[in-house]
């Protein structure tokens, strides 16, 4: 599959050059990554923001959120330094991985990021199971 190696990245320029700048379906472009990223924090945020500040409180809560949303900014900021200073040619977290650190913190990273999706299931799980439980609840009363 094309999302790997360095070879993946000549491999997707070389499909790109071939086919009008377009993308293999396995490469997404960084805007649309950026935008699928967004979706998968702002869905879990979204399920769990109403409880998180009526357990905070308004000042505390929203508070908290501004403070977050700084640290969140100064992290894409960084991002963005690291693809355009250090891997313009990276496709993906593990391409940038291999290019500063090696192969074999490539694989370290890929591993890290599955184990994280894999634990990202287990989250929604869990709070849409919660979600269903209220609402069988209220519709049961």
């Amino acid at each position: 599959h094309l999302i790997g190696s360095a070879r993946s990245i000549a491999s997707a320029e070389a499909f790109a050059e071939e086919h009008d700048g377009a993308l293999p379906h396995a490469v997404s472009t960084w805007p649309r990554a950026a935008v699928n990223l967004c979706g998968e924090i702002l869905g879990a945020g979204v399920i769990a923001l109403p409880s998180t500040i009526a357990q905070l409180g308004l000042v505390l809560g929203v508070g908290s959120l501004l403070a977050f949303s700084l640290v969140v900014l100064y992290c894409g900021m960084l991002l963005k330094r690291v693809k355009l200073e250090f891997a313009p040619a990276a496709m993906s977290y593990g391409d940038v991985a291999r290019q500063l650190h090696g192969p074999r913190f490539e694989a370290f990273t890929r591993a890290l990021i599955m184990l994280n999706w894999f634990f990202l299931m287990g989250y929604y799980l869990v709070a849409l199971t919660g979600m269903f439980a209220t609402v069988a609840d209220e519709a049961g009363s």
